[in-house]
């Protein structure tokens, strides 16, 4: 398992594990990671991450176009690509129960 922690100014916060700490990675208090993550991460999580996440590069490449009346930026529009069918892979996924029962069987 590999720690998901992001150093902040003077603590380190956990996203995954939902757990922080003053100091940075290599601190004396650093707790251990947990083995689930905390709350679970759904695969419905991940479906609404990438939407959400596709939708503000849209809006921001938007407001370049409108603001400066520029191209897109190719490299932002190639990620909202990424996005959207990672999305969309993942909504087939969850629609499969087949897929999802293999899924449960094989946690990590």
């Amino acid at each position: 398992m590999t720690c998901e922690a992001i150093e902040f100014p003077g603590r380190m916060i956990c996203p995954r594990c939902d757990q922080s700490w003053p100091g940075n990675m290599w601190s004396a208090d650093r707790p251990y990671c947990k083995s689930e993550p905390s709350p679970h991460i759904t695969v419905n999580d991940m479906i609404a991450a990438a939407t959400y996440f596709s939708g503000i590069e849209t809006d921001s490449q938007l407001s370049v176009v409108k603001a400066y009346n520029a191209e897109p930026h190719r490299p932002a529009m190639r990620r909202i690509a990424i996005l959207k069918a990672t999305a969309r892979l993942l909504e087939r996924v969850v629609s499969d129960q087949r897929i999802m029962r293999l899924l449960k069987e094989h946690k990590p």
